[in-house]
């Protein structure tokens, strides 16, 4: 293993005890996982950063049918570009597919992503303070460890992205915020179930804007 895969052994470890260890005092059986794209295997040309994972099943039940807890950070990631399966996520797909700039990284697999918080809800506003203030640190940790060339967050509210220690965030049109994670720039594009800002129109404007931030 290189020092990056060891880095993240070493980190979905703590992860997992962390998570399993929140489950268990706030006697919640919320599912929970990071990755929405494959493991990389060195540091991402492109990370997606999104807020958690949709959905409602508990972690018990996660349990139960591979017959053992989340330990390890293999047990934390889908094991596939979650953004490019028509099939199973047509919403997000079709809704990034109109984003030229975007789209060619994420059809060539040249992406990876992960979530903001780990623990999947039917809706993103279910997401206690406690569960914000669990993973943030981590998902700061864990950028810092992933060292991405280029990130761009999928959600824009300026609350959100001050939690993940964006600063000087500025909107840029088209619904599209920019702003510094440590001194790096970074872009915060909405959320994929925002229809109105997918629209055939408006995600022109977004790919032109981000074509220049993603050398397109």
């Amino acid at each position: 293993m290189n020092k990056l895969q060891i880095e993240l052994q070493k980190w979905g470890k703590k992860v997992c005890k962390e998570c399993r260890a929140f489950i268990n005092k706030s006697e919640t059986d919320l599912d929970f996982y990071v990755f929405q794209t494959e493991l990389p295997k060195e540091s991402p040309e492109l990370l997606f950063v999104g807020i958690n994972p949709g959905g409602s099943k508990p972690y018990s039940e996660y349990v139960t049918e591979k017959g053992k807890e989340r330990e390890t950070i293999d047990d934390l990631t889908q094991g596939f570009n979650i953004y490019k399966y028509s099939e199973g996520n047509s919403r997000q797909s079709g809704a990034f597919r109109r984003v030229e700039a975007l789209w060619k990284y994420i059809e060539n697999d040249r992406i990876t992503g992960i979530n903001a918080c780990y623990f999947n809800t039917n809706n993103e506003g279910d997401l206690g303070k406690e569960i914000w203030d669990l993973c943030t640190p981590l998902t700061q940790e864990l950028i810092g460890i992933l060292n991405p060339k280029k990130i761009i967050f999928l959600f824009t509210g300026d609350e959100k992205l001050k939690r993940m220690g964006i600063k000087s965030i500025e909107g840029v049109g088209a619904y599209v915020k920019k702003g510094l994670w440590k001194g790096q720039e970074v872009y915060a594009i909405p959320n994929h179930a925002w229809y109105r800002a997918y629209s055939y129109e408006n995600a022109l404007k977004i790919s032109d804007i981000l074509s220049k931030y993603l050398d397109i």
